[in-house]
């Protein structure tokens, strides 16, 4: 097969071009405060990180705001699966969602090919570890070049290392009854277009929003900080 340098060429301006393009448009979280913390909300043309035993249950609701389609993938071996009422009882067409099970070893480049594919509005990636650097540039530049948004839930909270995602979030959830509304401690612990903070949300299904319960400083107050990069 013959190398085509220009094409090459084109393709590099484009991803440099994209580098220096102005955020997509923001997610609402539904509460002006939240919304604040990442300078108007989530940025839907970027790669997110998003860690902890909460992250798959918070990604699902941030999906829910979208529309279009979802490409959801993960390890072939993975045991734990969507549940599909899960996703019923957040009000949610499960037909948009697209299911990709892919070798561990293979995720990062089929999230590529994903985003880069224009047949989907979100791509979530559960990962068996963090991207390196070089990764998470090339799926934050693709994200931004075709609009995508991409969120990768890493299964490693240490020794993380640094990356070119525009926020990475820890997410634990907060014990309630069956009657009370889910709630959420939530460390963002990198965020390029504000600050580190760290505070508390409840989900409002029937409302698709989330309201913030409490705030505790502008950085994180996660506990393996120290051994989170940017």
């Amino acid at each position: 097969m013959r190398f085509d340098v220009q094409s090459y060429k084109n393709q590099s301006f484009r991803l440099r071009a994209a580098a220096f393009s102005p955020s997509g448009p923001a997610l609402s979280f539904g509460d002006k405060r939240i919304n604040d913390i990442f300078n108007g909300g989530l940025n839907s043309h970027a790669m997110h990180e998003i860690y902890g035993p909460s992250a798959v249950g918070l990604t699902s609701m941030i999906a829910s705001f979208t529309t279009g389609k979802i490409i959801w993938i993960r390890s072939k071996n993975q045991l734990r699966q969507l549940n599909p009422n899960g996703i019923i009882g957040l009000k949610r067409n499960i037909n948009k969602y697209i299911n990709v099970f892919s070798e561990s070893k293979n995720i990062l480049w089929a999230t590529e090919q994903a985003a880069r594919s224009g047949a989907c509005n979100v791509v979530i990636a559960e990962l068996p570890q963090s991207p390196d650097f070089v990764s998470s540039r090339r799926l934050q530049l693709v994200a931004r070049e075709q609009g995508t948004l991409v969120i990768a839930l890493p299964n490693n909270d240490k020794n993380i290392p640094p990356s070119a995602a525009e926020t990475r979030l820890y997410a634990t959830s907060i014990p309630r009854s069956i009657n009370e509304a889910p709630r959420f401690h939530i460390d963002l612990f990198k965020n390029k277009n504000g600050t580190k903070f760290s505070w508390e949300m409840e989900w409002h299904g029937p409302k698709d929003r989330f309201s913030m319960v409490s705030q505790y400083s502008n950085r994180s107050n996660y506990a393996p900080l120290p051994h989170m990069a940017g």
